[in-house]
């Protein structure tokens, strides 16, 4: 099964009903934290994935 990825360069355009691809982990969006200066992606493993992701 082939897989097309698309780059995402805009955290404007993150949502939560996509699943994103972290360093070969499948994840979902679960919101931002932080300052405006120092904003925090939060993201959450799908079932049956193994790594912890903090994508920062």
């Amino acid at each position: 099964m082939e897989t097309n990825l698309i780059k995402v360069y805009d955290a404007t355009l993150l949502s939560s009903s996509k699943v994103y691809q972290i360093n070969g982990t499948h994840c979902r969006y679960l919101g931002d934290e932080g300052s405006i200066q120092h904003p925090q992606y939060l993201f959450v493993p799908l079932p049956n994935q193994r790594k912890k992701v903090s994508a920062q």
